[in-house]
């Protein structure tokens, strides 16, 4: 048996009702029949669309899936991305460094836990479930282009972002978005969750010419990201939404704000205590981020008094 929806219903109780009154007894069941066949013509309508939707969904997925010029994955077996070469002094000190992306790879075993936790939590929360794709992140987005009528943040899940990064153009297509559907399906098989995972924290952009993990650990907080802690693993994964207008140099308030966010995801999925993402929220608002900001600027008086010395 099919139910009809809820406000079907509605509106036939209220059609049963109108003509339950003692106005002209002999139409009401004229009246109430004919209701009842727009009823049905439109339910008839309304199936008909969605079917057509659907057809056109699946034939859009069917024609850029098998385009000849769809990137083929195989170029991750051999991930060799740009990297940083930092200059030391006799003494081991930093005095340069060279590369136009400054980045340090370092295996997935090296980055901390507290870390992976916290970019999941901001990033992609159901990512160790689902199979590549965040349905409901995606559902999210396009709500928010539908109602709000900006492009929304959060569609993509961790391995849409190694496809668009990796593997496919920056352009905004439609083409191009299918493209990236199809291809984080066909990753989420090839690779496991961590190495996938692994790419994704040692691409991602932090902004200050940084990429990965390592380096901005080392550029924000004057240490490998092996020895950074929650409040610091906390801050560097709020950074990939938007580096530049998040970034704790330029704009502490917001990194602050950011940061909090991450924080409170991570207690909302269990990551850590509630009380703990209260407590280090509140540390950072009272002295975290002033310290970080004076700590790179002593770091990089420091940097250039060694040049000079060496000059």
């Amino acid at each position: 048996m099919q139910h009809q929806p809820h406000c079907l219903l509605l509106i036939e109780a209220e059609l049963d009702e109108m003509v339950a009154g003692p106005e002209r007894p002999e139409l009401m069941p004229h009246i109430l029949a004919q209701e009842r066949r727009v009823l049905a013509h439109e339910r008839l309508i309304t199936r008909h669309e969605c079917a057509c939707g659907i057809a056109a969904v699946v034939g859009l997925f069917s024609y850029y899936g098998s385009d000849p010029k769809l990137p083929n994955l195989s170029r991750l077996d051999t991930y060799r991305p740009k990297q940083l070469t930092r200059i030391l002094d006799r003494n081991g000190a930093p005095i340069g460094e060279l590369g136009s992306e400054k980045r340090t790879v370092i295996p997935y075993d090296a980055i901390p836990k507290l870390l992976v936790n916290a970019v999941v939590s901001a990033e992609d929360a159901d990512y160790f479930r689902h199979g590549g794709l965040n349905y409901r992140g995606m559902v999210r987005a396009l709500l928010e282009d539908v109602l709000r009528g900006r492009r929304a943040q959060g569609g993509s899940s961790i391995t849409q972002q190694v496809v668009k990064n990796l593997v496919l153009s920056p352009e905004r297509t439609m083409r191009r978005k299918v493209q990236e559907i199809i291809l984080a399906r066909q990753l989420s098989e090839k690779l496991s969750k961590e190495e996938v995972l692994g790419l994704y924290l040692n691409q991602i952009y932090y902004g200050h010419g940084r990429y990965g993990c390592e380096e901005a650990a080392r550029y924000f907080f004057g240490k490998s990201v092996r020895d950074i802690n929650l409040a610091e693993a906390a801050l560097l994964a709020g950074l990939p939404q938007s580096p530049e207008r998040l970034s704790p140099r330029k704009h502490p308030d917001a990194a602050k704000t950011r940061q909090r966010y991450v924080l409170g995801q991570m207690a909302a999925h269990g990551y850590i205590e509630q009380a703990t993402a209260e407590r280090l929220a509140d540390y950072a608002q009272r002295r975290g981020l002033r310290r970080l900001y004076l700590l790179l600027i002593g770091r990089e008086e420091l940097v250039l008094a060694n040049s000079q010395t060496q000059t």
